[in-house]
């Protein structure tokens, strides 16, 4: 290699090192820069689009929490009376014998019921659901040591 290298002229080794440096461009464009720029374009698109869908999810959880504003302000008080109270009432109605009550800092009130029949339980939530538009957001069931008996823990959320 060296011998043909040594072989050829000053004009013809300079056009082959103009050939190899302009090679050399070619192949670092297409191999380095080009995805470069296309990464980059990519990553602004992806921005682009996250930023909308941020925007769209802002905009929805604004509406969900008017709608639920609006809606807590007629579920809760039907009657003008607060969540537990109208709890327990139905409770008692639907012959369901609460244990405990417990209302938490986080407007969360949890009511267990320790001794139930499985007719009377959802019964009770039926009728909170279906007159007065209160459901839980969490429930727990356990089969009681009795038959066909059950033990409940339910949690409601608190009107905003």
């Amino acid at each position: 290699m060296k011998d043909y290298w040594a072989g050829l002229s000053d004009r013809e080794r300079g056009l082959l090192l103009g050939c190899g440096v302009l090679a050399l461009l070619v192949f670092g464009w297409l191999l380095i820069i080009r995805p470069l720029e296309h990464q980059r374009a990519s990553a602004a698109r992806d921005l682009a689009a996250a930023q909308e869908l941020h925007k769209l999810v802002a905009d929805a959880a604004a509406e969900v929490k008017q709608l639920r504003a609006a809606d807590n302000s007629n579920k809760t008080v039907g009657s003008g009376e607060p969540l537990r109270v109208a709890v327990a009432l139905a409770a008692r109605s639907a012959g369901v014998s609460i244990s405990r009550i417990q209302p938490s800092d986080d407007g969360l009130l949890t009511i267990w019921a320790d001794d139930v029949g499985s007719a009377a339980f959802y019964r009770w939530v039926t009728t909170l659901a279906q007159e007065r538009q209160i459901t839980p957001v969490k429930v727990s069931l356990q089969k009681s040591g009795t038959s066909g008996r059950l033990r409940a823990q339910l949690q409601f959320e608190e009107a905003r």
